[in-house]
């Protein structure tokens, strides 16, 4: 079995054409983990912990995600570039330090521009594994370099007091990094927030095109994608340029990447290649455009890019020509519409998941809305606007299952609203988001209820066994900042989750006695591996009474331990007896596991089963490895029908939701080889089928002579009739069969039947019999057997096929006794 991979294809052959570098395996580079921005984890790994592993100090204020390269983590809050070590168990090495510069020694206040207030961060940073510089954005448009071996760092002083919100590219390309980002003008009322901020001068967006960051002496250079401000020219480009890029494959041999636009008289996508040939001047290859505008990063599966628009419609390009994405029919999917809401609005990106299936790869998108309004009105309306939704689409563009945040999940009365990109762990099967609450949320990606999705239970306390969905990530004294905007990323979790070397990481922003801060927490997630069936039984048939045996084998994979080690728990086969539908008829026993057995180990499970009275002509034997674990990790909403089966089992027997081992270590989720979601807890699931046997059809094909009526006494010398009465049962269909019969005398003594004789006449299939006649010719004195019989050779039922009767002869005088006589059949 192979696990999911999303990397696959075209994806894999742009992450050649974006860097020949090394990144480590487990690291997060940029915003949405890899260049794609995808947001996927698809290593496996168990269930996160509640309990916080370890917390930075207040920070400062952020909208970033981490960058973790080589087990260091690099985050931007409040005005400095923070860097945090980690040992191999994820654990600092000491608090979290500012880059200070190396020769004056000075914390680096990169989010202060010249002369002006600190500007909280957005632009999350991006490493290059080529030249080992991580490069960012900041709130007032200088783009800085930070060489993470050496520790020099330089900026691009870009058009100062336009602020860079999105995440930078790194293309490498012949031996150097060309990195391209994007600034917007101010936005209405930001002049003076903070106090003395430098203004952006113009009134709309620019695409920049960065050389020479990389090296500490080279000349930085730059240049922007020149082109009209207005959507009415074909190649025009503009407004709020929020959006992170996503590359693109080359254009001839040329670079390519995709971006988009808000506010510019709506939205508009644009693919822009970099002509090396001169000096990588950015040129326009296709653009698409849309009524609202398109505020969130980019994502790309390789073949597709998405993204979202203010309005809270999904959007989809082919990368290489700007088609609507197979499938779709469309370049939009209205996910409000879809949600049964009249408005929505959003400036997040979503996840995206490549599904490897024996039809090929299919990509499943996952999207939060931060506002929704089922009437239109409301949406913006205070510091946060409206409760949020999170909705799941599928490989054609269709709906697989949404949630609306509502009453219920809101802080004191204050909206339920999401301000996070969501990230997708697959091997959980599991969503994570937060909310401006400082609420953080676990959904499962995949569930059987489309309008209210299921909560995929990924998190859990350290010594607990039962796993829970929803986390609050405040303090005592701590309430969630806001921001400036109702669309402010600084709104409680406002850091997108990101998950490296087993840690998930997320950012708070909160308000407290002492101000506004924030912080970054990180969890730890657990051991994972994968219990599962090797062998599948044919399906039996049984006899009741009958003992029979089976010994199907298990195997521990996905690990290197041994069951004891993973935990201490009782690990069991529990075996059932359940109908044709899967109702559970009794328990059929439980097998322990030894706590010694070891990874790559079959392991045969023995059970002996006797059907008893009252136990169903046909139905399952079902054995479910560790079926606590099954219950406890499963989706209450599941469409996997194994899973569906052990969970019904589960929950007819009164089993609490309690996994077998305490903590974090965890049996995987989702696992290929079974049809559907939640494989990794289907293969716990072993189904052999029973009928009862039936015995072998009788054939019943049988003429008979039932009876023969003669005179108890007769006068010698004078013949007298008799009456055969012939009978015929058969189950083959026939109504009446010809047989050959013959009638004879022998005197008591004994004696052979004459030669020849033989009649054929016709038995009809009736309830009793078939009568003929027949005549004994006239016999000497005596003690007489008459003998009424038939020659039929496939009969079933030889042993009825003669009769015969003792008639007294008497005479007059005496005679000598004859020998056999024949008889003639007279009907």
């Amino acid at each position: 079995m192979h696990w999911r991979r999303w990397l696959a294809g075209p994806l894999a052959l742009l992450l050649v054409l974006i860097s020949t570098g090394q990144a480590g395996a487990e690291d997060w580079i940029t915003k949405g983990g890899t260049p794609q921005r995808m947001s996927v984890v698809a290593e496996p790994l168990g269930l996160t912990e509640i309990t916080v592993y370890w917390e930075t100090k207040p920070l400062g204020e952020s909208a970033t995600q981490p960058a973790v390269v080589n087990g260091v983590i690099y985050h931007l809050a409040g005005p400095y570039l923070w860097r945090l070590e980690l040992d191999q168990l994820g654990r600092p090495k000491g608090d979290a330090t500012a880059v200070t510069d190396p020769v004056k020694a000075y914390k680096i206040e990169f989010n202060r521009p010249p002369g002006g207030p600190v500007i909280a961060p957005q632009s999350s940073p991006t490493y290059s594994p080529d030249s080992g510089v991580l490069y960012f954005g900041t709130g007032y448009g200088w783009l800085w370099a930070y060489n993470t071996r050496e520790g020099w760092y330089r900026p691009a002083e870009l058009d100062l007091g336009c602020p860079i919100v999105g995440s930078p590219l790194v293309i490498h390309d012949r031996g150097r990094d060309i990195v391209v980002v994007a600034d917007r003008p101010n936005y209405p009322g930001e002049e003076d927030r903070p106090v003395g901020r430098p203004l952006c001068p113009r009134s709309h967006g620019k695409v920049w095109v960065v050389q020479g960051l990389d090296r500490p002496d080279d000349v930085v250079r730059w240049q922007n994608y020149q082109a009209p401000t207005t959507k009415q020219a074909e190649d025009g480009f503009g407004g709020y340029i929020t959006p992170s890029a996503v590359s693109a494959p080359v254009h001839g041999l040329n670079p390519s990447f995709v971006v988009g636009a808000d506010g510019f008289e709506g939205g508009r996508a644009i693919r822009l290649a970099l002509d090396r040939n001169n000096d990588y001047r950015p040129y326009m290859v296709w653009a698409v455009d849309g009524p609202a505008g398109f505020a969130g990063n980019f994502t790309t599966d390789g073949t597709n890019a998405y993204w979202l628009d203010t309005r809270g419609h999904l959007w989809g390009a082919t990368l290489h020509k700007g088609h609507e994405p197979t499938g779709w029919g469309t370049y939009s999917i209205p996910l409000p519409a879809l949600i049964g809401a009249k408005a929505a609005f959003t400036n997040t990106e979503p996840a995206v998941e490549v599904r490897q299936t024996p039809d090929g790869p299919e990509t499943h998108l996952y999207v939060t809305l931060r506002n929704y309004s089922d009437t239109g009105a409301g949406l913006r309306d205070g510091p946060t606007g409206s409760d949020g939704a999170v909705v799941a689409i599928g490989s054609s563009g269709e709906l697989k299952w949404y949630r609306k945040f509502g009453p219920a999940d809101r802080l004191d009365g204050r909206m339920a609203s999401l301000n996070t990109a969501p990230l997708a762990l697959v091997s959980r099967g599991a969503l994570l988001f937060g909310d401006v609450n400082g609420f953080f949320y676990s959904y499962s990606l995949d569930n059987g209820n489309p309008s209210g999705g299921s909560a995929r239970a990924a998190l859990i306390h350290p010594e607990s066994r039962t796993p829970v969905d929803r986390l609050f990530l405040l303090k005592a004294g701590e309430r969630p900042n806001v921001g400036p905007y109702n669309f402010s990323q600084v709104s409680g979790v406002g850091v997108d989750p990101a998950f490296a070397h087993g840690l998930l990481l997320v950012g708070v922003n909160y308000t407290d006695a002492s101000g506004t801060s924030g912080r970054l927490v990180a969890y730890r997630t657990g051991a994972s591996y994968d219990l599962r069936w090797l062998d599948a039984p044919a399906p039996l048939e049984l006899t009741p009474g009958t003992p029979v045996s089976l010994e199907p084998r298990l195997q521990l994979e996905m690990t290197t331990r041994t069951l004891a080690a993973l935990c201490p728990g009782l690990w069991t086969v529990r075996w059932f007896l359940t109908d044709a539908d899967g109702q559970l008829v009794r328990p059929l026993g439980e097998v322990p596991l030894p706590g010694e057995l070891g990874p790559q180990q079959p392991y045969p499970v023995p059970l002996t089963v006797t059907l008893a009275e009252g136990d169903p002509a046909e139905g399952w034997i079902v054995g479910v490895i560790d079926l606590p674990t099954v219950y406890a990790l499963s989706n209450a909403h599941t469409s996997n029908p194994k899973v569906a089966l052990a969970r019904g089992i589960a929950g007819q027997m009164g089993l609490p939701a309690e996994k077998t081992c305490a903590g974090a270590v965890a049996e995987l989720v989702e696992r290929e080889g079974e049809p559907g979601p939640e494989g990794g807890l289907a293969n716990n699931v072993l189904i052999v089928p029973y009928t009862i046997r039936q015995p072998a059809a009788v054939v019943v094909d049988d003429p008979s002579v039932v009876d023969l009526a003669v005179p108890s006494m007769a006068d010698a010398g004078r013949p007298f009739e008799v009456g055969i009465y012939l009978g015929y049962q058969n189950n083959l269909g026939r109504s009446a069969i010809q047989v050959p019969l013959r009638l004879w005398a022998r005197p008591e003594s004994g004696g052979s039947a004459p030669a020849g004789g033989w009649q054929t006449v016709t038995i009809d299939r009736m309830p009793c019999c078939t009568l003929k006649t027949g005549t004994i010719p006239g016999l000497s004195a005596g003690t007489w057997e008459i003998v009424a019989e038939i020659d039929y050779p496939e009969d079933t039922r030889p042993e009825n096929n003669r009769v015969i009767r003792r008639v007294e002869v008497l005479s007059s005088k005496p005679v000598e006794a004859g020998g056999p006589e024949g008889g003639a059949i007279t009907d």
